[in-house]
């Protein structure tokens, strides 16, 4: 509803006159009933600036919420990996796919809240994008914050500096750095998939959201028909 609006003929108060949209220019055409005297209705330039500003502060508080919350999970996630292969002791001998599949359950027992909260966030915030390319983003960003860690462990294997592991030999050394750069991978991997049992939770609060908006626009459309039938 339009703050005020003079009437050009009588000087009668249209602002409470439903308008007509012109069939050829798309105009809105408000009609006196007094006189019948039609104008255009023109938006308030204040309350025009208001929903302008409205609309890009909304954009920038949802702006804002992404971007603190990618700030919270990315680091944790990455942290939570890069924590794993310290998390139970590895074992340099035996068969590489049993010591992966042994930390790798320990992992999902230990760490299974964390993704399941990535993947709700996904539906509700990012539910414009496609699903796999979410997730391809979301795992190229904490592969990102965890390559420096992979870097360290190539430099200072290049560098000779094996004193890492006190005891081990070259060879030994390599092969547990290998070791802690596959698990990290398949940890991430089982992070990204955990992701998609957080869907399911994002959309039944995209449905509850959903429902509360058509409940608030249907009051409102009820007021707005009573303010008419009151006029």
């Amino acid at each position: 509803m339009a703050i005020a609006h003079v009437c050009l003929g009588c000087g009668a108060d249209l602002a409470r006159i439903h308008v007509i949209r012109d069939p050829h220019y798309r105009l809105p055409i408000v009609t006196c009933p007094d006189c019948g005297e039609a104008c255009v209705r023109r938006v308030d330039p204040i309350l025009q600036r208001w929903r302008t500003f409205q609309s890009s502060a909304l954009a920038l508080c949802a702006l804002l919420v992404q971007l603190l919350i990618v700030l919270l999970l990315a680091p944790a996630t990455a942290l939570v990996i890069d924590a794993v292969p310290d998390l139970f002791p590895l074992r340099i001998s035996g068969n590489v796919f049993d010591l992966l599949y042994d930390q790798s359950i320990a992992a999902m027992v230990v760490c299974v809240p964390l993704p399941v909260l990535t993947g709700i966030w996904m539906t509700t915030g990012l539910g414009h994008w496609r699903p796999w390319l979410a997730r391809a983003v979301w795992g190229l960003l904490i592969a990102a914050l965890l390559s420096w860690d992979m870097l360290r462990l190539a430099s200072e294997t290049i560098g000779n500096r094996l004193e890492i592991v006190s005891g081990v030999g070259a060879e030994a050394h390599l092969q547990l750095a290998f070791y802690d750069w596959i698990l990290r991978v398949l940890v991430l991997l089982v992070f990204l998939m955990l992701t998609f049992a957080g869907s399911p939770l994002g959309a039944v609060l995209l449905r509850i959201h959903a429902r509360r908006r058509t409940r608030r626009w249907s009051r409102r459309r009820a007021r707005l028909r009573r303010r008419r039938r009151g006029g």
